[in-house]
């Protein structure tokens, strides 16, 4: 019994002091760090973010196309790729941080897998020839 006793004992200050890690962490004052630093780092820029996303929307529009030049794909079907690609790969290392932390996660991940096989089993063999 005194065993665990004593465990019990050790996980309600190991609780406690998560607690209080958390709470020290995540403080007001972190949130004013964080804040100041923002702002610092947004004037330092000359609010570079706010300059670059309204030429990124205006490239996503189409303002910048022109039919002659070279390349197949334009600004929008070239955003599309990146971030599809950006997604995917987090989708993979994120599967692998699972697998690597959690063992129960291999079934979890072959369970899902096989329930999904067969949706990707239609034919779809036209697409490529009429693209």
């Amino acid at each position: 019994m005194v065993p665990a006793m004593i465990l019990a004992a050790m996980q309600t200050d190991l609780a406690k002091f998560a607690t209080d890690l958390v709470n020290w962490v995540w403080s007001p004052v972190l949130f004013f760090l964080l804040l100041g630093c923002g702002l610092i780092f947004s004037v330092a820029t000359k609010f570079a973010q706010w300059r670059i996303l309204t030429h990124g929307y205006a490239c996503v529009r189409g303002k910048y196309d022109d039919p002659n030049d070279a390349g197949q794909i334009n600004h929008f079907q070239a955003l599309c790729a990146a971030l599809s690609a950006t997604i995917g790969l987090g989708n993979i290392a994120g599967v692998a941080v699972a697998v690597a932390v959690a063992a129960g996660f291999i079934f979890g991940c072959g369970s899902s897998a096989s329930s999904a096989w067969p949706r990707s089993w239609r034919p779809r063999g036209h697409v490529p020839r009429h693209r």
